[in-house]
């Protein structure tokens, strides 16, 4: 994960001329650059989503790399590894408002997870999303919010 940062504070307008395959994310002002997750991810990214299908969520519902943006300042924009949509979604934005989304799942890599169990978990709680961590090494499963009864679904 690569993080570029300046004496000025980035905004998601910032990143808007980035190319759409590019892996980036706001965390408090700062580019966050992340890298090509690798294969044991990309598994339990698609496990996740199968697990929360198999919770009686609508298959439509979930989503995968859904960017969202928080009003918080200095701002936030993060792009969870699976999504579940609780409100409407505007197909053209690149950043939804945290409204369209109802649960986020974050799969922990080596290179995200203090973020991913820091930051990005205390923003999303405080948005009133679910967020479920995933280890895709042990399969432990943290769910918190107002849908946690998720959790009592086997991953």
């Amino acid at each position: 994960m690569r993080t570029q940062s300046r004496q000025d504070v980035f905004t998601l307008a910032d990143l808007d001329d980035w190319p759409e395959s590019t892996l980036i994310e706001l965390h408090e002002g700062s580019i966050v650059v992340n890298p090509q997750p690798i294969t044991r991810h990309q598994l339990a990214v698609h496990r996740a989503m199968e697990w929360l299908v198999q919770a009686g969520i609508d298959r439509g519902h979930v989503l995968h790399a859904i960017g969202i943006a928080f009003d918080n300042e200095p701002g936030d924009g993060f792009i969870p590894d699976v999504v579940v949509i609780g409100g409407p979604l505007d197909p053209d934005l690149l950043w939804q408002p945290p409204s369209a989304v109802r649960i986020v799942v974050e799969v922990l890599s080596p290179s995200t997870r203090r973020r991913d169990l820091g930051h990005k978990r205390d923003v999303y709680l405080s948005a009133g999303l679910t967020v479920a961590l995933i280890d895709p090494v042990d399969g432990i499963v943290e769910v918190a919010g107002p849908d946690a009864w998720i959790a009592d679904t086997p991953y």
